[in-house]
């Protein structure tokens, strides 16, 4: 399983060559669970209005709470999926990859196993949704 490096960015950058370490250490902070963010479909709702800002919501595996912890303008949403195929060695139109990538508990760095799911694809869909599955050493208790 490939192990990426990442920087500890605690608020969201505007930069988008940022956004990847930032998403995955936001993850890494809250603990098992998922970010799912997408385009709306606006098919067959021609004069729908067209959000202007993209959620990236999290959904806690360990509370069944959700949260919403980026939100990047629409313009900048299909170059944000292809940075964040880019950075993980992936298509930057669709795939799907494991990782793990250190970082510390209790002040000691412990592998954290991600695995994202995209589709940046103009003829289908543009979405993505990260999975931080499992915390090495530390497995999820439900409340």
């Amino acid at each position: 399983m490939n192990e990426l490096a990442i920087e500890d960015i605690s608020s969201q950058p505007d930069d988008i060559l940022r956004f990847p370490h930032f998403i995955l250490g936001a993850m890494a902070r809250r603990g098992i669970g998922a970010v799912e963010a997408a385009l709306a479909s606006t098919e067959g709702e021609p004069l729908a209005p067209l959000a202007p800002i993209i959620p990236w919501q999290y959904y806690s595996r360990t509370t069944r709470t959700s949260e919403t912890i980026a939100e990047v303008p629409r313009s900048h949403f299909r170059p944000i999926l292809a940075r964040l195929a880019f950075f993980c060695g992936i298509s930057p139109y669709a795939g799907q990859i494991t990782f793990t990538v250190q970082w510390p508990v209790c002040g000691s760095p412990v592998p954290h196993r991600f695995s994202i799911f995209l589709c940046n694809e103009p003829t289908m869909a543009f979405w993505i949704r990260i999975y931080l599955y499992g915390i090495d050493g530390f497995y999820p208790t439900f409340k």
